[in-house]
């Protein structure tokens, strides 16, 4: 990650006068499918960045994100917010943080079965395999809305006590709606899983046999409500 910029804007910040100051750096790789009613609609590869800085400068308390992660549009950043800042200082209540102990560390979720090993067919698969698992039910699905994300998050966080706490974080989540119709009525539940981890995470949630199951519940609602 491009410490550096972290450490500039945080030196910078001091120059300019401010008590405090954190930032949170962050790079993000994510891949995302969605299927609906076993039809693909949509898959996204993306790549993104940014920083988020947070500093008290004359009692009152500033916040500036970009981007763009460069020396020179970070530092026009905050230029801009400063000036809102110093303004606001004149009617904002005096803002303190308390005095705490810093750390210096980093640490990492590890991957079981990594996902650069999932190829995306394997992955629309898995959606596709849903979706036929909630068809053998026969139960009367209207529409079955599927998306599947994974991620790959690095965060550094450092201040200007010095702290400083690096992460790698993989993330994964699989939201679904289910639409079904049983005597002319209909009913609708949404739902999202997420978890840290490999994919080991998500074949711990059991889609295949819990998302049918679900359909069933709601017919059986339906059927005696």
């Amino acid at each position: 990650m491009q410490d550096d910029l972290a450490e500039f804007a945080i030196n910078y910040l001091r120059k300019r006068g401010a008590s405090y100051t954190e930032c949170r750096l962050l790079e993000a790789e994510s891949n995302s499918f969605v299927v609906k009613n076993g039809i693909l609609q949509v898959s996204s590869f993306n790549n993104e960045h940014g920083i988020g800085i947070r500093y008290i400068l004359n009692s009152a308390l500033g916040f500036l994100s970009t981007n763009e992660l460069t020396k020179s549009i970070i530092k026009k950043t905050i230029e801009k917010s400063i000036k809102l800042t110093k303004s606001s200082s004149k009617i904002t209540e005096a803002i303190s943080l308390s005095k705490e102990k810093t750390y210096q560390d980093k640490y990492k979720v590890y991957q079981k079965i990594k996902w650069s090993n999932i190829t995306p067919e394997e992955k629309t698969k898995f959606l596709h395999d849903i979706y036929k698992s909630l068809i053998k039910t026969k139960v009367n699905i209207q529409a079955a809305f599927l998306s599947f994300t994974d991620a790959q998050i690095k965060q550094l966080y450092i201040n200007s006590d010095g702290a400083k706490i690096l992460s790698e974080i993989p993330k994964t989540n699989l939201f679904h709606i289910l639409t079904i119709k049983e005597k002319n009525k209909y009913l609708q539940r949404m739902w999202e899983n997420g978890g840290s981890g490999g994919y080991e995470v998500v074949k711990s949630w059991n889609l295949l046999e819990n998302i049918p199951q679900e359909a069933k519940n709601l017919r059986n609602v339906l059927r005696s409500g």
